[in-house]
């Protein structure tokens, strides 16, 4: 194989290497965009927990 060869092989290699990190990259983008709407939900679900403690409790027998 000469050097030229070589060279082109190595170049298509890396660029290989990097089309299949971006898609890695893009994969774990989409799952922690879902994780992050199911963590939206749970703080929403937190809000309004706190918000219900937060309304003046009604005295008894007054």
């Amino acid at each position: 194989m000469t050097p030229q060869v070589g060279v082109v092989v190595k170049m298509r290699q890396i660029m290989s290497d990097r089309r299949k990190v971006a898609e890695r990259i893009d994969e774990l983008e989409k799952r922690l965009t879902a994780h992050d709407e199911n963590f939206q939900v749970v703080f929403e679900a937190k809000k309004q927990l706190l918000a219900e403690d937060e309304k003046p409790k009604r005295k008894i027998g007054v």
